[in-house]
């Protein structure tokens, strides 16, 4: 199957190609205790999900990745630093950067992705087996 990039409609369309799947059902909870001891309060449960229950994404956690970035409009401005000079004294310094054709090409950086679910956050879960084992899919987000 090919992927959208969207998991919801891949869930969707993983449920339409093979049926309906009664092993896996979808539930909505709220995150008691956040990473690295997660807990989730599960809706109309008295269920309270320990870490050992449940798998998170990675989207969800704290995490890096490496990325190659490309622009072909590019503008930089002037960055303005404090820094203290060898006697101790703070001196102020700009750096000019230049960017050649208005184009800019990072062949690889890292980007560190801090918005892990924190307790309080509404979550989409797909419980596996009759809850033998839960999925946090991702936050809930209601308009």
């Amino acid at each position: 199957m090919e992927t959208s990039g969207n998991p919801y409609t891949d869930l969707v369309q993983l449920m339409k190609e093979h049926g309906h799947n009664k092993d896996v059902d979808i539930v909505f909870g709220t995150i008691t205790t956040p990473p690295p001891n997660i807990r989730v309060k599960v809706d109309n449960e008295s269920l309270e999900l320990e870490k050992d229950d449940v798998v998170v994404l990675q989207y969800l956690t704290k995490h890096k990745r490496k990325i190659r970035i490309t622009s072909n409009t590019a503008s930089l401005s002037k960055e303005e630093a404090t820094s203290i000079a060898l006697d101790g004294s703070p001196y102020k310094h700009k750096h000019d950067i230049a960017v050649a054709n208005g184009s800019l090409t990072v062949t690889e950086a890292e980007i560190e992705y801090l918005d892990e679910l924190k307790a309080g956050d509404r979550v989409v879960l797909a419980e596996i087996e009759k809850g033998q084992k839960y999925v946090i899919l991702d936050r809930e987000v209601i308009y």
